[in-house]
């Protein structure tokens, strides 16, 4: 019982959208934002150690780390110039393996999408670096257009549509 238990286990976190390396399952980018309080285009200015609720941690004891982000473009979220985002603290390499999540670096730009309070970096995909994700910005781009009343005045300046 326990051999087809951990038979099912591979196969359900190395079929459909996932890949072999990643416990993730790509949402659609849509579907991704829907789901998310906060969607931007950021670029990391700095990090502070934490424990896993937000707090300031001692580095050695950190288990998270919270990002301070400057929102160069906002698809959906509060409207706020900055957003302090908990996501991945820094790792070795071979953590990488084990963690679909990854850490972010200062002064890069991203595509970030996050739930919750405090604010929790999704680590799955669309989430990541700019040039990886620029097919995502298009659509999330596009929909906030097609969104729009045909009077030409925006709607709600951050909403992603359901």
């Amino acid at each position: 019982m326990r051999l087809l238990g951990c038979a099912l286990l591979v196969l359900l976190t190395s079929t459909g959208s996932a890949n072999a390396t990643s416990p993730c399952v790509q949402l659609d980018t849509l579907k991704a934002a829907s789901l998310s309080d906060v969607v931007v285009v950021g670029e990391v200015l700095d990090a502070v150690p934490s424990d896993g609720i937000g707090r300031p941690a001692a580095a050695s004891q950190a288990v998270r780390a919270l990002y301070r982000v400057r929102v160069v473009e906002e698809f959906k979220g509060r409207g706020n110039s900055q957003y302090r985002i908990l996501g991945d603290p820094p790792r070795v390499a071979d953590q990488a393996a084990l963690d679909p999540g990854y850490p972010l670096q200062t002064g890069k730009k991203y595509l970030l999408l996050a739930s919750g309070e405090p604010l929790r970096l999704q680590p799955c995909p669309p989430t990541g670096p700019i040039d990886q994700a620029e097919e995502a910005v298009r659509l999330l781009r596009q929909q906030r257009h097609d969104s729009r009343p045909s009077s030409g005045r925006a709607r709600n300046k951050g909403a992603v549509q359901q």
